[in-house]
Parts: C-alpha cells; sequence; structure tokens
C-alpha cells in the first residue's frame, strides 16, 4: 500500500472508530471569492489515537508513521495549489490534539466546487468511479449548500451500541458567512447569527443517516 493511500485510510479509519467533530467554514465576499477551511477534530479520542499510532494499525490494517503523513499532506496541498481559481492552500495537522484543518482561498464557489472533485478524483483508491457533484452555488439573492450525495440505508435498531455511540456522538457542522445581511434559511434546521450575517447548520452523524436532517440549505440574502 503507498504511503498516500495510508494517509487518507489512517484518518478514515480514526474517525470511523472514534468520536469525531468535522466543521465546515465558508466565508463569502459579495464578488462570490471567499476562504474554506475544513477542521476535523478527533481531540475527544486522542488517547485511543495514540494507541493506533504506536501500534501502527487501525483494526488490522497497517497505517504510515506520523512523518509519512505530514510529507504526503504537503503534497496534496502542492497540487490544490495548482487548481484554477484556488490559492493560499494550507494543512495544519495537530498531532498533540489531533485536529486536522485545511484551508484555502478560493476565486468563485465554482472553482471551489471543481477542486474539491478533481483531489477526491485524483486521490481515490475505491476503485468505485466518482460521483462529480457540486458542493456550492451562489448568485446576488443566495448562497447554496447542495447536498445530493446519496446515504445508504441503514437499520439503525440493528446497529451495535458501540456503532450507535459513534454516530450520535460525531458531530457536522456548517458556518457560512457573508458580508450581505441574511434574510431566511430554507433549512429549518440551520441557525442565523445575531449579526445576522453568518448562518450555522449542525447535525450528528446519526441523524444524517437517518435522514432527520439534511444539510442542504438556501441563504437567502436581504
Amino acid at each position: 500500500m503507498n504511503v498516500l493511500k495510508s494517509s487518507f485510510l489512517f484518518l478514515l479509519l480514526i474517525t470511523f472508530s472514534a468520536c469525531f467533530d468535522v466543521t465546515e467554514d465558508i466565508s463569502l465576499n459579495k464578488d462570490g471569492s471567499g476562504i474554506a477551511t475544513v477542521i476535523v477534530n478527533l481531540s475527544q479520542s486522542k488517547d485511543n489515537i495514540v494507541g493506533y499510532v504506536n501500534a501502527g494499525e487501525v483494526n488490522g490494517n497497517k497505517i504510515p508513521s506520523i512523518a509519512e503523513i505530514k510529507e504526503k499532506m504537503a503534497e496534496v496541498v502542492a497540487e490544490a495549489n495548482k487548481l484554477d481559481g484556488i490559492s493560499n492552500v494550507e494543512s495544519i495537522s495537530d498531532f498533540e490534539d489531533y485536529i486536522f484543518t485545511f484551508k484555502c482561498d478560493f476565486e468563485n464557489v465554482y472553482a471551489l466546487n471543481d477542486a474539491i472533485n478533481i483531489l477526491a478524483d485524483t486521490y481515490n483508491e475505491s476503485g468505485q468511479p466518482m460521483l462529480f457533484e457540486d458542493n456550492y452555488g451562489f448568485d446576488v439573492s443566495s448562497f447554496y449548500r447542495y447536498f445530493n450525495y446519496p446515504i445508504p440505508d441503514i437499520d439503525y435498531d440493528k446497529l451495535g451500541t458501540m456503532e450507535r455511540f459513534l454516530m450520535e456522538t460525531a458531530t457536522f457542522t456548517g458556518i457560512y458567512r457573508f458580508e450581505d445581511a441574511i434574510n431566511k434559511c430554507s433549512n429549518t434546521s440551520a441557525r442565523i447569527s445575531k449579526s445576522g450575517k453568518s448562518a450555522m447548520l449542525k447535525a450528528t452523524i446519526s441523524q444524517l443517516v437517518q435522514k432527520q436532517i439534511s444539510l442542504k440549505n438556501e441563504v437567502i440574502f436581504e
């Protein structure tokens, strides 16, 4: 297994073996440019993760060293910086608390959509074809957070206690910041800040899997 593949496998297996929080933070300017930040926070389970790293495997799968992960993540950043409409890409890996941050500037949300799809396809090791979907849209009156990726049907009642616990404690938080004031959000689970210029949508993985909450949202400006 090459190091790049095992680096992503490390994050994937850890994510599904531990409590985690994922935060998507989009700051959008009036012209449609902005900054995108994704944070994967595994600090709640860092003691367990240290054990996995020291053992050199997760659930029987060999994982790379921290040095190898850092090297290959730097390679991904370099590739991302070459993409049209994307700049100032950086990746911060905190191996003390196991918090991973990926950040970039984008010229418009369509460049961001393309970058996400290109990188996902480039480093796709699943053997399955990629689903090329847009995550974001923008016009003068609205910002769109699409969520068209299929979620497999799961018989939640048949899941084990640990699987349920992980799904119920793992969270996704979307934070969307704007220069214009927000009039309303189409998703009733979204919350508008007191300033009126940002919206937040938070859900557990359990809620997403059971389709109790969707990440799909239209933020309509005043």
